[in-house]
């Protein structure tokens, strides 16, 4: 009859759909004319959520974890125009760290003039930046949806081995830099995740 079951994607319930369309019909007129770029950073911790797995019918399987909130924040920007990708693994997020990656991306296109589109997190509007060529656009609040890097986090989350998860800080990031490394040289991949669905 045409139907099958799928899983709700969830969205915030203050998401004002005016501001979201009105940034989809801006974003149209940025893609036509400007290299585009989406940033947004993800956190990944040792402490994995564990998921179905295949068991003995009668038997208990268990998923240990470490309890200590090891954690490991990556830092990336999609240009799906020209599916590339650029990251950096940092042990946690502020203005300070949002610069090294700012200098990153300058140095990775060239000082050339781009459009890094992202949230409205408060180091993202902090004055002292240095943005060199990079012309910042803010989503509209509450709209995750509308940056396509965040289908590459979940695909990230989803390979994550969580029956022998890593177990300190660096075999997390080792995990991750392990994780990433197709998607640096499989670029048609980069491009299918971080579709832009409007």
């Amino acid at each position: 009859m045409g139907y099958k079951m799928l899983v709700p994607r969830t969205l915030p319930l203050k998401r004002n759909e005016e501001k979201a369309t009105e940034f989809k019909n801006k974003f149209q007129v940025l893609y036509e004319k400007e290299e585009v770029w989406f940033y947004d950073e993800s956190g990944f911790t040792c402490d994995i959520k564990p998921r179905k797995q295949w068991a003995l019918k009668g038997s208990k399987p268990i998923s240990y974890y470490l309890g200590n909130h090891v954690r490991c924040n990556l830092l990336g920007a999609v240009c799906p125009s020209n599916r590339e990708l650029e990251t950096l693994l940092m042990p946690y997020t502020d203005a300070a760290v949002f610069q090294i990656f700012l200098d990153h991306m300058n140095n990775a296109t060239n000082n050339k003039r781009i459009i890094l589109i992202m949230d409205n997190a408060s180091w993202h509007k902090t004055k002292s930046l240095n943005w060199h060529n990079i012309i910042p656009v803010y989503l509209p609040p509450y709209s995750p949806d509308l940056n396509p890097i965040e289908e590459l986090w979940k695909v990230l989350k989803d390979a994550i081995c969580y029956i022998c998860p890593p177990k300190s800080y660096d075999e997390l990031c080792d995990y991750l830099q392990e994780i990433l490394q197709p998607f640096f040289k499989e670029k048609n991949r980069v491009k299918s995740i971080c579709k832009i669905g409007y």
